[in-house]
């Protein structure tokens, strides 16, 4: 009879892992058809157990131990606690605005050393048996339970004798859900939980229990992955401000120019027989000019950013630059590289939100949609959009030069960071080339205090950007498992990056020289003409859906049934999705990316506040915090409009 129960939930659990997007675990345990390293006990007297050999794994028996291993836990559980500093007194920032206001009429107002035990996330580390996971639910009020395993045979033993469906249903219950991460791989942890912590939950990770359920190198090596990865799990997903920029300056990029169009090619380019130096601006690119020009003759060069004039002044135009950034301070830089040097030959690589500007001092233009920007999402098709091309200018390089069918890359003066704290660009860029303060200090670089590995050994000083970028550096090195990355620079190790000192290089002489792979390069890109790519039709839908979010969010704002941040987070909701789990293309998902960013990071505000203000308390912060949402919104829906109108004019001014 027992192995019956044991066999009808084991099916039962195996169809809910599938019914809720979990395949790929369900599989995994399928395909354990007779487990190697450990079985289940059943006939113990103290119940389930785990046995390797002979050795039991619990003692004295599973649910002993699971109960008292959550009852110590509970005495000082693990939890992920947010910061808050305050924000800047000097910008113009809608949710720094936001934050002021309310700020301001807290002065002295009393707050809890800890918050309120909700939080949105339970992330165990490690299965076993399983036994302690309905306990945690019992005991801790967290929405959404993620479990990390690297053993498919413990996920088998456990849909055995644990209730999943149970788990899933008080998931729901609370507006969460149950998830999986089986992977082998500490680095896919972090990578997936970026993914699922900025999900539905994102604004509630202040609080987040962490819990070890057994010891291991892979386990914590995974909590290591993810104490790295918080920063960038927490950091911003945008500022409305930024995206009404990029909006107007890539409608304004495709109704004025003719490009080329680097897309994603259906069928892989032809593979390029050259390999490419990708050159950034760090202070290790001093040490490697001599290594890159001995080279130069027998590879692609890229330039990336302000490395483009190190390399004009040591005597080599690139095949290639690259830009990405859609300030101002781009602009000004090139300006002032175009007196001093003919640019125009220099076939530029480019977000389609750069300045125009920049594309005004290069006669060959290779835009491309970045993926998970405004004008993107309303006007692109997702095959159209380049993936993993950000955050940095160099992430781009490498990652534009992959789809033109390169696979061999040399890193230059890609440090994120330096040996010396005080040290941030090459003495040949703009950095330490200008006598202007703000260029001089890194263009108001946070400073370098973190500690990281360095490439060469040692220790690099970096910052919390630049880890964010070492990340996605790493991430998009692991997606393309069949290239060769070669880090020669003296800065911050990448994982999946070989080190190399640039003094061992020899680039070996190519059967077509680089000016003809070039030129190749070009041919296979889609020639567009200016204002094919921006109809008008389209920017009226995503106007009318504007108008459709903003009046929703405005009578939220003003409903007097949201007593508590609980209803509003419930509301607020279908109105706000977050960037990761946006797929669609369309006017509707262009408005969650234009918003989400700013009233995100008002709630992530919102909801660290409320649970560490006395109860008694509560109703008059949250009756200051809708008033300044509600005024946020109200000015985002006033200048999405206005800026929507003007676009919307100035493409029916032009021929279709």
């Amino acid at each position: 009879m027992a192995a019956t129960r044991e066999n009808s939930l084991f099916l039962a659990n195996l169809d809910l892992l599938k019914s809720i997007g979990l395949s790929g675990p369900a599989t995994a345990v399928l395909g354990v058809a007779s487990p190697a390293l450990t079985r289940r006990s059943t006939d113990a007297p103290g119940g389930p157990n785990l046995l390797r050999g002979d050795a039991p794994l619990y003692s004295p028996d599973a649910a002993q131990a699971a109960a008292a291993q959550v009852e110590s836990y509970l005495k000082r559980p693990m939890r992920h606690l947010s910061t808050f500093t305050g924000v800047p007194e000097k910008t113009d920032l809608l949710s720094h605005s936001a934050i002021r206001t309310v700020l301001a009429e807290l002065q002295g107002q009393e707050l809890n050393s800890a918050p309120d035990p909700d939080t949105g996330y339970l992330i165990c580390f490690g299965l076993g048996l399983g036994l302690h996971l309905p306990l945690l639910q019992a005991a801790l009020p967290f929405r959404t339970l993620v479990i990390v395993e690297d053993n498919p045979e413990f996920l088998l033993h456990s849909l055995h004798v644990v209730d999943w469906t149970a788990l899933n249903e008080t998931c729901k219950a609370r507006g969460g859900r149950l998830y999986v991460i089986l992977t082998t791989e500490a680095q896919n942890v972090a990578d997936t939980l970026l993914r699922e912590m900025r999900g539905p939950e994102f604004p509630m990770i202040d609080g987040s229990y962490i819990y070890q359920h057994y010891k291991s190198p892979f386990l914590d090596k995974a909590i290591d992955a993810l104490r790295d990865a918080m920063p960038i799990i927490e950091a911003n997903d945008g500022f409305f401000e930024d995206e009404q920029l990029m909006l107007a300056q890539a409608c304004r990029t495709f109704l004025r120019n003719d490009f080329h169009l680097l897309t994603e090619a259906p069928t892989p380019r032809p593979l390029k027989p050259m390999p490419v130096f990708v050159v950034g601006s760090g202070p290790s690119l001093d040490q490697n000019i001599d290594d890159i020009r001995r080279n130069r003759e027998n590879v692609i060069l890229m330039s990336c950013g302000t490395s483009l004039r190190p390399m004009l002044e040591a005597g080599m135009v690139p095949d290639f630059h690259c830009e990405i950034e859609n300030v101002e301070d781009i602009g000004t830089i090139i300006g002032m590289l175009s007196e001093e040097h003919d640019l125009s030959g220099i076939p530029l690589i480019a977000a389609n939100t750069v300045k125009q500007s920049v594309l005004d001092k290069f006669d060959r233009k290779i835009l491309f949609w970045r993926d998970t920007v405004v004008p993107t999402r309303l006007l692109a098709r997702q095959e159209d959009t380049l993936a993993m091309t950000g955050p940095t200018v160099t992430n781009l390089a490498i990652r534009a030069a992959i789809s033109l069918g390169f696979y061999e890359f040399y890193l230059f003066g890609i440090d994120l960071g330096s040996p010396d704290p005080d040290k941030h660009h090459a003495k040949g860029s703009i950095y330490n080339a200008s006598d202007d303060e703000y260029w001089k200090s890194g263009a108001a670089m946070e400073p370098f205090v973190i500690k990281q590995p360095g490439n060469m050994g040692g220790t690099i000083y970096t910052n919390r950007p630049f880890l964010l970028t070492k990340f996605f550096f790493e991430t998009l090195f692991s997606r393309f498992p069949n290239h060769h990355f070669f880090n020669c620079s003296n800065g911050v190790r990448f994982e999946h990056a070989t080190p190399i000192v640039s003094s061992t290089l020899e680039a070996m002489p190519a059967e077509i020289p680089g000016p003809e792979i070039v030129t190749q390069c070009l041919r296979e890109l889609t020639d567009v003409k200016a204002g094919i790519l921006v109809q008008a039709d389209r920017l009226v839908e995503y106007r009318a859906a504007l108008v459709d979010r903003f009046g929703k969010l405005a009578l939220l704002c003003t409903d007097d049934a949201i007593a508590d941040f609980d209803n509003l987070l419930e509301a607020i909701r279908p109105l706000v999705a977050p960037v990761s789990y946006r797929t669609e293309f369309s006017a509707k998902s262009a408005v969650d990316t234009l918003i989400s960013g700013t009233i995100t990071t008002i709630l992530h505000f919102g909801y660290f506040m409320v649970r560490r203000i006395p109860k008694d308390d509560r109703a008059r912060f949250m009756s200051l915090f809708m008033k300044a949402l509600g005024e946020s919104v109200a000015v985002m829906e006033r200048d999405a409009l206005a800026l929507t109108d003007e676009l919307i004019e100035e493409r029916r001014a032009l021929p279709d």
